[in-house]
């Protein structure tokens, strides 16, 4: 055997010996599926910066990633509608990055037209969560944002507060929304502390036609037996906030108990 030959082993070996050390000290020891879970815990802006660390992060920084924030929030994807007219490419770069994304919770300080792409774009999403919307929106909600929604959107949540204007807006909003609304918050009169007994009872009766609803805020005037009859008629409820009684508490919680689910997941913000 040539001396070469001798010369071409013993460099061989070195830079394998170099690479065994190397790797020691790099993410290139745990698997894509430990390294995936690892960066699971940055925030949405921290994988945008650090993707370009390596290939391995490039490849497995998103796959873990199933739900998507962009609200305004510390903790949030940092977009707003000044951004995208500035850079309009941000949105496609959300989509091709974040593109396993199974639930949205979207602001609307990004604007209608950019979290409505969004919620087109993103091909695996089931899920929306909407906040940031006027509190006299339920017209637009359900006369103009609708259509735009497309059906693979299973489950809605309307986080922010939602005034009813008239019982037949609350109809036709209805109508739209009641098979995929999971969450609602709603205001059912103008003036919190003054009651309107006849409208309460048909935004009520409205009200259980929503089957899918598992989270429910009323910031209006509600009675015991009202109360009874939301927690019987929806089977999924998981949760219901009143922020103003008609009646003490002891006596709600008389009047609740046989239905447990609502006495143990009321929760009061004021008490009338």
């Amino acid at each position: 055997m040539s001396l070469s030959v001798f010369k071409r082993k013993a460099v061989s070996d070195s830079s394998e010996t170099k690479r065994a050390k190397y790797d020691k000290n790099t993410f290139d020891r745990f698997g894509d599926d430990l390294c995936g879970l690892l960066l699971s815990y940055l925030g949405h802006n921290e994988k945008l910066r650090y993707e370009c660390v390596s290939k391995q992060w490039q490849r497995c920084i998103y796959v873990n990633e199933r739900r998507l924030n962009c609200k305004a929030k510390h903790n949030s994807l940092a977009i707003t509608r000044t951004l995208v007219l500035e850079k309009p490419e941000i949105l496609d770069l959300i989509v091709r990055k974040f593109n396993y994304i199974r639930v949205l919770d979207v602001h609307f300080i990004v604007g209608t037209k950019s979290a409505l792409h969004l919620i087109k774009k993103l091909p695996f999403l089931e899920e929306i969560g909407l906040y940031g919307y006027r509190n006299d929106s339920m017209k637009f909600l359900c006369e103009s944002f609708n259509k735009h929604i497309p059906l693979k959107i299973k489950r809605i949540r309307f986080c922010n507060e939602l005034l009813v204007p008239s019982i037949s807006t609350f109809q036709d909003f209805g109508k739209v929304y009641n098979s995929r609304t999971t969450g609602l918050n709603l205001r059912l009169s103008f003036n919190e502390n003054r009651a309107d007994p006849i409208f309460e009872d048909q935004c009520v009766d409205e009200l259980v036609l929503y089957k899918k609803l598992q989270y429910l805020t009323v910031a209006s005037p509600l009675n015991g037996s009202q109360v009874v009859f939301i927690g019987r008629k929806l089977p999924l409820l998981k949760r219901v906030e009143l922020k103003v009684l008609t009646i003490n508490t002891s006596t709600l919680y008389s009047t609740t108990s046989q239905y447990s689910k609502i006495y143990n997941y009321c929760s009061y913000s004021r008490i009338q």
